[in-house]
């Protein structure tokens, strides 16, 4: 018996240090994105970011107008000034989601970078980007103001 804990507690605290592993790589991956960024290399932060995974393919016509709306969003948004992770979620031990607020001179947006694990390394998977989080700020708003009244 003392034998299968101690097994399960050397299993789990290898898991853990595996995650851990995956999210730092993550992480390496998000920040080299957005030190380009941060240095108006636009377009060689999102070809860059989606390099790193091979199966992606740059010909593909979704692929390409991702990487002509965010070119043109660099184009129209100002000055790149700072980022805040919104939310960090595991879905599984094998696909992780990074939401990050990302403030320009001239308006803001929500970034979406989702990894996939495949046992050897994590890739990126899907990159999303949108600018409809004031949507979604008005409506928690209504809901504070609501709250309090």
């Amino acid at each position: 018996m003392k034998r299968i804990i101690v097994f399960l507690i050397i299993v789990i605290g290898i898991s853990g240090c595996k995650s851990n592993m995956v999210e730092e790589e993550n992480n390496i991956q998000i920040e080299d994105f957005f030190n380009k960024i941060n240095n108006q290399k636009y377009s060689e932060a999102i070809e860059h970011f989606l390099s790193l995974n091979e199966n992606i393919n740059f010909k593909d016509s979704a692929t390409l107008d991702l990487l002509n709306k965010f070119d043109l969003m660099n184009s129209v948004s100002g000055k790149y000034i700072d980022k805040k992770l919104i939310l960090k979620r595991n879905v599984t031990d094998n696909i992780f989601i990074y939401s990050y607020l990302v403030i320009y001179e001239k308006n803001f947006y929500r970034f979406i970078f989702v990894f996939y694990n495949n046992g050897e390394r994590s890739l990126p998977y899907k990159f999303l980007f949108d600018d409809s989080m004031d949507l979604e700020l008005e409506e928690s708003l209504k809901l504070y103001y609501n709250t309090n009244i």
